[in-house]
């Protein structure tokens, strides 16, 4: 018989949302934060980002249009 020794599964309680989860997981199952903070670094965009983002690839797109027209149909 061999002998393995058994990991014990040690339970984590997230000190951002107080959900109860494996410490094999690494992240919250309910927050996705590790217990030392947001996990990979990741944080959503703003809203005032997303709009300026949006107007940028529309004033590209227009410009776009407008050269394609100018080259090809004038």
């Amino acid at each position: 018989m061999s002998n393995k020794s058994k990991k014990s599964k040690s339970i984590i309680i997230c000190p951002y949302c107080g959900e109860k989860y494996s410490e094999e997981r690494g992240v919250c199952p309910n927050c996705h934060k590790t217990p030392y903070g947001d996990s990979n670094g990741y944080t959503p965009m703003s809203d005032e980002k997303i709009k300026k983002i949006r107007l940028t690839i529309g004033v590209v797109l227009v410009a776009v249009f407008i050269a394609v027209y100018l080259l090809f149909f004038r």
